[in-house]
């Protein structure tokens, strides 16, 4: 892959000639591109990013927050110790268990489990929390740490021990990268809530560290101690309280993306009880109970939808949203005709939360949490993926978008069955069509919306991947998949009179050990201490990056079958960007100008540089197109 530029054009058309390296033939074939002076139709801004909570990409990925397991939530102490503990340990002679405080002055109902800490009587231990699997300490960070504590009920003591919070080495025991004590009044029989400001004094080579609270008895009896919703926060994207990690928002914000797309399964549940409820997503942290995920662990909602809301609009992206249709996974159960209106105002609270005037109660709750604004939503999906239930989405679909439809008018609604699926009422804006495949399937499928009806519903594609070889996944995405996806992208440009937006899926994966991800391959890889950014990544950044208003005419007389192509306009008519993809295999270089290509086999992994074409004034110019590559060219208006 290599983006190029640039060019100079007088206006008028334009006739590029490129050499095109094909595997079926030591010479190169050259082809001419026709490229018209009248653009066509507008083009939306196509490309965005999907989010759901997969491969801990929300807690242990972009939520800052640096804790596994902070509030002991949802396992139950009584029937499962090891699960309610995960992530934490006693050193010391310390010790340690969790318990359920639901009827004995628990934190808040939402979180009534926390750490029983015993401390021997003139002891001093800790308990050690090893983060999502690991740790960075950075000593150029300031960490912001928080605990809430209190004396059992049954406590002899009047004050507890003496407090510190600790940043450790858990490779070379006894290394201590920071320590400091927690000034506080007495430690009673209420709950106080800690904070300290930690800054290390070297950093770690790894992410095997851990954060610690350290107690030091000050009696001559047994001190019980209860702890809980634990958190470490170090900078965030923005200085955003209860934030996002900076170099996942970095990668995030350098895609170029025009929306952020939240749903996914993560809104669906096992049932209709452990669904994700937007309003238990919002307000304090002690008052989210978090829920099981569709992915097998337990989201803790820090990563909330205020938070989310917050993030896209600090990304300058639209949000689409989605509300929940009614069915749930595992078996795919949906909710009877009969009971699905009472949902009903759940979605439009849900709405006016994001868009709705203050004069609405959810509008008002906005702005009591500090955005009195309405955040940007133009779109919202009514489900995910409901060609799991497509007969029962018929009613489901009729209730819900009939009423949404009539309360927020200006609202488009997008429908997640197949638009072939099953006859829907009130007609959709838009159909939202998901697909996962090989990159043989993309290539053979880049004009697939070149029939699609012009005068009915849009379409979006908020998830598809080249996410096959030979029947199996590969971990993480390849240049042949990445290149395959850019061919069908370019359908996507030239059929963007109907194609309103798309994003490739899943967005983000925790690779620091295996039971952290669920899914591979993945656009963005990262663990405690990197991010790493695939070569699908760099043909997205690059489709969204080269983008005009308007998609502009072209052709080329005689197609070789590996060759595809895309052209656009700026709405003032003075720049073309030109996005050329060759699929041809095997990859082999054949370059005769200075530029720079991914220089690997099919299933390498790295990103590309910019490479130039020298200026010329010209309404005709020439380049060598390498197998497996996708190109861009600026071509300003001379």
């Amino acid at each position: 892959m290599s983006k190029i530029s640039k060019l100079l054009w007088s206006g008028g058309l334009l006739l590029l000639g490129l050499a095109v390296s094909n595997a079926q033939s030591t010479n190169n074939n050259t082809i001419t591109i026709t490229l018209s002076d009248r653009p066509a139709h507008p083009i939306p801004k196509l490309y965005g990013v999907m989010f759901e909570d997969i491969n801990h990409s929300g807690d242990g990925g972009l939520l800052a927050q640096l804790l596994r397991n902070p509030a002991l939530q949802i396992k139950n102490p009584k029937t499962d110790q090891a699960g309610a503990l995960e992530a934490w340990q006693a050193i010391g002679g310390i010790m340690l268990k969790a318990i359920d405080l639901s009827n004995n002055l628990p934190l808040s109902q939402a979180l009534p489990n926390a750490l029983e800490v015993t401390i021997p009587a003139g002891k001093t231990g800790a308990v050690l929390n090893s983060g999502y699997w690991g740790i960075k300490i950075n000593q150029q960070w300031t960490y912001t740490a928080t605990f809430y504590a209190k004396l059992a009920k049954n406590a002899v003591v009047k004050c507890g021990p003496k407090l510190a919070v600790q940043l450790i080495s858990k490779d070379q025991p006894g290394t201590l990268f920071v320590e400091k004590n927690v000034i506080s009044p007495c430690l009673d029989k209420t709950w106080q809530k800690f904070e300290v400001k930690i800054r290390p004094g070297q950093s770690a080579t790894n992410a095997n560290n851990a954060f610690a609270i350290k107690f030091t008895s000050t009696s001559q009896t047994n001190e019980v101690v209860h702890v809980t919703l634990v958190n470490l926060i170090p900078p965030t994207f923005k200085n955003r309280p209860n934030g996002v990690r900076r170099d996942l928002a970095e990668a995030t914000a350098s895609l170029k993306g025009s929306f952020w797309r939240y749903g996914g399964n993560n809104i669906e549940g096992f049932s209709p009880s452990n669904r994700w409820f937007w309003n238990h997503t919002i307000g304090p942290i002690l008052q989210r109970p978090g829920r099981i995920g569709n992915w097998g662990y337990v989201n803790t909602d820090g990563f909330g939808l205020l938070e989310v809301l917050q993030y896209t609009e600090d990304l300058n992206m639209e949000f689409i949203g989605s509300v929940w249709s009614g069915l749930s996974l595992s078996p795919f159960k949906p909710v009877p005709e009969s009971e699905i209106d009472k949902y009903i105002q759940e979605a439009i609270d849900m709405i006016n939360f994001i868009i709705g005037p203050t004069s609405t109660a959810p509008g008002a709750l906005r702005a009591r949490l500090g955005h009195p604004e309405p955040f940007n939503m133009r779109w919202c999906e009514i489900g995910n993926e409901d060609f799991f239930s497509k007969e029962s989405y018929a009613y489901r679909w009729q209730h819900l978008a009939t009423a949404l439809m009539k309360e927020f008018p200006k609202l488009k609604f997008i429908a997640t069955t197949d638009p072939n699926d099953v006859k829907l009422s009130p007609i959709p804006h838009a159909y939202d069509i998901h697909s996962y495949s090989s990159p043989q399937y993309y290539v053979q499928h880049t004009h697939d919306y070149d029939k699609w009806p012009r005068n009915g519903p849009k379409i979006f594609q908020l998830e598809f991947a080249a996410n096959t070889k030979l029947g199996q996944q590969p971990r993480f995405p390849t240049q042949e998949g990445a290149v395959a996806e850019a061919a069908y992208m370019t359908g996507f440009e030239r059929n963007s009179d109907v194609v309103q937006g798309i994003a490739y899926a899943p967005t983000f994966c925790n690779t620091q050990v295996s039971e952290a991800s669920q899914w591979h391959p993945n656009l963005i890889n990262f663990d405690a201490m990197t991010v790493t950014k695939n070569p699908s990544y760099y043909v997205q950044q690059m489709f969204a990056q080269f983008l005009g208003d308007r998609y502009l005419p072209s052709n080329i007389p005689t197609k070789p079958g590996s060759v595809d192509w895309s052209a656009t306009i700026t709405s003032t008519g003075d720049t073309i960007f030109l996005k050329v993809v060759n699929i041809a295999l095997p990859w082999k270089p054949a370059a005769r100008v200075t530029i720079h290509t991914l220089e690997n086999s099919v299933n390498s992994n790295n990103p590309p540089v910019n490479g130039k074409i020298p200026t010329r004034s010209s309404r005709k110019f020439s380049h060598v197109l390498p197998s497996q590559a996708v190109i861009a060219m600026v071509i300003p208006k001379a």
